[in-house]
């Protein structure tokens, strides 16, 4: 699943395995074994964009409904639609955002429904480079997938915020091409250590000419946070602001999300007519200046973008 968000994230910097060979070349005993049985705690929300409906995957991370879901269903002018992860696809109803975190892009949410199954978060540090991971999926789709930790980067837009702070520290996977795995890589799914517990989130990605670049969003010190919310008992209106999630308004926009669906979609026809409209309705916005950037640079690679084109934009 080709990802906007990771697609268009430039690296800022990255910590690389100073040797590579001490990797390990396989994922170690039991660490899919640990993974697989949790499948259920799974759930998709959808989110309504023109004619496109992009999934996301949120899971339970307690018997009582509270679940982490992703964060960009909850802002759409349409509300999202949540149901479980299983064969039989049953809808959930709309569930209470009690919180949201933007740096992991997620929220904490709570269904009126009981899960038999749920997800227990890591309280440990994130983990270090060369670690294996298993990245679940649903219990319908392909079986989890195991990848080992390559380095740590800081990989976001930091234009899309407001107020303005330094960007989260993601991680890449090595996880191959293997065209049966790619519907493991869903935006939300949760990354398991060997003890079965939630350490990151799948957060996008980006195919390159020899290998696919795929990064997650450590979650080490969000349990604290959880706590806190649940306590404090708030509740935020759908669907999200832009203030709410602490963003520029023009990354909260239709446009953007119009540019994003059509990104997915390979249309970059499609997506810089939107990424024209995002700079049309926010002219001041250094993050559509940047997006306009980045989806001309696609038609650069492309050949749908001249080169000098794509200078006068830098400019």
């Amino acid at each position: 699943m080709l990802l906007h968000t990771a697609l268009l994230l430039p690296v800022t910097g990255a910590e690389e395995v100073s040797a590579w060979r001490d990797i390990a070349k396989s994922a170690p005993a039991g660490l899919l074994a640990a993974a697989s049985p949790k499948r259920s705690a799974l759930f998709f929300s959808t989110q309504s964009t023109g004619k496109s409906v992009v999934p996301f995957l949120g899971f339970f991370i307690g018997g009582d409904g509270l679940a982490l879901s992703a964060l960009a269903p909850l802002q759409g002018k349409v509300d999202p639609g949540f149901k479980l992860g299983d064969e039989n696809a049953n809808g959930l109803p709309k569930p209470a955002v009690l919180a949201v975190f933007p740096d992991q892009e997620l929220a904490l949410v709570k269904f009126a429904f009981k899960p038999k199954t749920w997800l227990t978060l890591s309280r440990e540090p994130a983990p270090p480079l060369g670690t294996w991971v298993a990245v679940l999926s649903p219990q319908f789709g392909p079986d989890p997938v195991a990848a080992p930790i390559l380095a740590f980067r800081s990989m976001s837009h930091v234009s899309k915020w407001k107020p303005w702070r330094m960007p989260p520290k993601q991680f890449s996977l090595a996880t191959g091409r293997n065209p049966a795995n790619e519907k493991v890589f869903v935006e939300g799914a949760p990354l398991l250590n060997a003890r079965g517990e939630v350490v990151a989130v799948f957060s996008g990605s980006q195919p390159l000419p020899d290998q696919t670049f795929r990064s997650a969003c450590p979650l080490a010190g969000l349990q604290e946070r959880i706590d806190e919310a649940v306590k404090k008992g708030g509740k935020l209106d759908l669907p999200l602001t832009a203030e709410t999630l602490q963003l520029d308004p023009a990354a909260a926009s239709e446009d953007f999300r119009l540019m994003d669906a059509a990104l997915m979609k390979q249309d970059l026809a499609q997506a810089r007519l939107h990424a024209k409209a995002l700079i049309a309705a926010f002219p001041n916005s250094l993050f559509a200046q940047c997006e306009e950037y980045s989806v001309a640079a696609l038609g650069v690679n492309a050949g749908e973008v001249k080169a000098e084109d794509l200078i006068e934009l830098a400019k």
